[in-house]
This record gives structure tokens, C-alpha cells and sequence, in this order.
């Protein structure tokens, strides 16, 4: 039973997920001006929306290792894993700015985050790594103030439709579907957590791993369908450039906002886990700013892949505490 409501909430993710995807996509072709604010960004919140509904719920009941853990074990696999598959499929080739700005961002989102935790660390009596409210309001700033640098990193990457004949769609039968879409994506993620939340309590299970790759896997699935779907539409770029921007919105909106709501506590190995998003950060810097022809290839792409699995390795041997010494 328990593995029938899992599908069955992956499913109201996955089908609310490629509606929003389609809706957007189709405004966008209908006008041609403002693709960051009617492509990017859309995208960028709509692929958010599970890591929003799994890190509030698992913070309100106490398990903020999973609230904490959720939104950055997706971050990972948004930019290495997810990212790294497709540049080794077709190597996504770059024009300036893009992505070299957004990957600037994603690693100054990491140290930030790490600073904050740090600073909550040194104001708990505890003495551990926290987010406290300030620094939630603190995060939402951030991204906001990145908010331009993301726009101008989009620039030469635009969503470009084939335009090829279609059957025109009213305008708002696209907004409606954007909605239900919304709403599937809202009740699955809801659903996802209720089952998991409660099969940690029940089992007292680790919510480390639960949270950074189980549950994580599950809120990328947004951003996993609309890869899928612009790689189909030849629009590589506009999907590395989409995994960046969640990459960004997971570390600074999502986590900002889900500890404004609550204090949320963090973990020891934090610190570890944030400097996988920055050192994927830094290998596609390196990657356009160094290689040939400006692009993330192949090679680099499988380079990704292989860093997503050392990270989900250490993740899994820190649970057994095999570990802990050392992360």
C-alpha cells in the first residue's frame, strides 16, 4: 500500500509538473517579449513548489534535517546529476553570459547559506547549525537581489520555439491549465511528505538520507520532465540554463522561506553537502570559461554525474556512520 501512494503522488507531480511545463511554454510562443519573467522564472517556481510544501511540513513537525535536507539534496541533483545527464546527451553549448553568471550565483548562494547556518550555530545554545528567521528573511533577499543577475545570465538563451503550425489554444485555457497543473504539483509533493514524514516517525528511520536523496529525487521531478521535454523541443540550453535557476531559487527562496516560517535546525555535515553545489558550480565556470567553444561537454557533463555519486555514496555511509569521522 505504502508503495501505491508513493506512485500515486509521483504521479500527481509528474502529470501536474508537464502541465504547468506545456501551458508556460505555450504563452511564451504566444509572446515573444520578457522570456526570463514568462519562461525562466515560471519554471524556476514551479519546479520549487515540492521542495516549498515538503520543507515546511517536515520543519512543522519537528524534522528539520529533512526540511533543511530536501530543497538542498534537489539543488544537487538539479545542477550535478540532472545537469550532467544532459550535457552528456548533447553538450550544451553557451553564449555569454549564460551560464557563467548563474554559476557565480549558485556558488555565492552556497557560501551564504553556510554563513547564515554558521551564524544561527553560534546564537544556538545547542550549538548547531540552524537558519533562523533573520537569515530566512536574509535568503529571500538574496534571491531577490539576484533576481537581475539570473535575468541578464538567460540573455542569448531564450526559449525559441519551432515554429511549426499548431492548433492556437485560448490564452485562458493555458492559465487554467497553469493552475490545475500548480495545484497537482502542490497535493503530490503534499502527499509525498505525509508518507514519508510519517513512515520516519513510524520507523525511526535516518531522515539525513530520506530527505537529501529520497524525498529530493521526488521534488526534482519537475525539473526532470521539463529537461526531458525541452531536450525533445532541441532547447538544450534553455533546459541547463532552467536546472541553474532551480539550483538557485532551492537555496535561497525556498530554504529562506520555509525558515521564516520556523527556525529550521541543520546538521553537522551541512557544510560538506553545501560545498558539493559549490564545487558543481565551479566545475561549469570552469567548464565555459576554460574549454573549447564555450559549453559544458560530454566529458564534463559524465564529470557531473560522477560527483552526484560520490555525494549520494557519502550520504548513504554517513548513515550507516561509516563516515562521520570525516563528513
Amino acid at each position: 500500500m505504502l508503495g501505491v501512494n508513493v506512485a500515486f503522488s509521483v504521479a500527481l507531480i509528474f502529470f501536474g509538473s508537464t502541465c504547468c511545463i506545456w501551458s508556460i511554454l505555450r504563452i511564451a510562443e504566444r509572446y515573444a517579449r520578457g522570456r526570463f519573467w514568462m519562461v525562466y522564472l515560471p519554471l524556476a517556481l514551479i519546479g520549487a513548489l515540492p521542495e516549498l510544501m515538503m520543507g515546511i511540513m517536515a520543519n512543522a513537525r519537528g524534522l528539520g534535517i529533512v526540511a533543511i535536507g530536501t530543497p538542498l539534496g534537489s539543488s544537487i541533483i538539479n545542477l550535478l546529476l540532472l545537469g550532467g545527464i544532459a550535457s552528456a546527451i548533447s553538450p550544451t553549448r553557451a553564449h555569454e553570459p549564460f551560464p557563467t553568471k548563474s554559476a557565480w550565483a549558485i556558488a555565492a548562494a552556497s557560501i551564504l547559506v553556510m554563513a547564515v547556518a554558521a551564524a544561527g550555530r553560534l546564537q544556538s545554545q545547542l550549538g548547531i547549525y540552524s537558519i533562523p528567521r533573520w537569515g530566512g528573511l536574509l535568503l529571500i533577499a538574496a534571491f531577490a537581489a539576484m533576481t537581475p543577475l539570473m535575468r541578464e545570465s538567460n540573455v542569448g538563451n531564450g526559449y525559441s520555439p519551432h515554429h511549426t503550425p499548431k492548433p492556437k489554444v485560448h490564452v485562458l485555457w493555458l492559465v487554467l491549465a497553469l493552475v490545475a497543473g500548480a495545484g497537482l504539483v502542490t497535493q503530490g509533493a503534499s502527499l509525498t511528505a505525509k508518507i514519508a514524514l510519517a513512515y520516519i516517525e513510524n520507523s525511526g528511520s535516518a531522515q539525513n538520507a530520506i530527505g537529501l536523496i529520497g524525498l529530493a529525487a521526488i521534488a526534482a521531478l519537475p525539473e526532470a520532465t521539463a529537461s526531458v521535454y525541452l531536450a525533445l523541443h532541441k532547447q538544450t540550453a534553455t533546459a541547463f540554463s532552467n536546472l541553474m535557476n532551480s539550483t538557485i531559487a532551492n537555496l535561497l527562496l525556498i530554504l529562506g522561506i520555509v525558515a521564516t516560517v520556523a527556525p529550521l535546525p541543520a546538521y553537522d555535515s551541512l557544510p560538506t553537502d553545501l560545498g558539493f553545489t559549490l564545487l558543481g558550480a565551479l566545475l561549469v565556470l570552469g567548464a565555459v570559461a576554460l574549454g573549447k567553444g564555450r559549453r559544458v561537454s560530454r566529458g564534463e557533463g559524465i564529470t557531473l554525474i560522477l560527483l552526484y555519486a560520490l555525494f549520494a555514496l557519502l550520504v548513504l555511509l554517513r548513515q550507516e556512520g561509516s563516515a562521520n569521522l570525516f563528513f
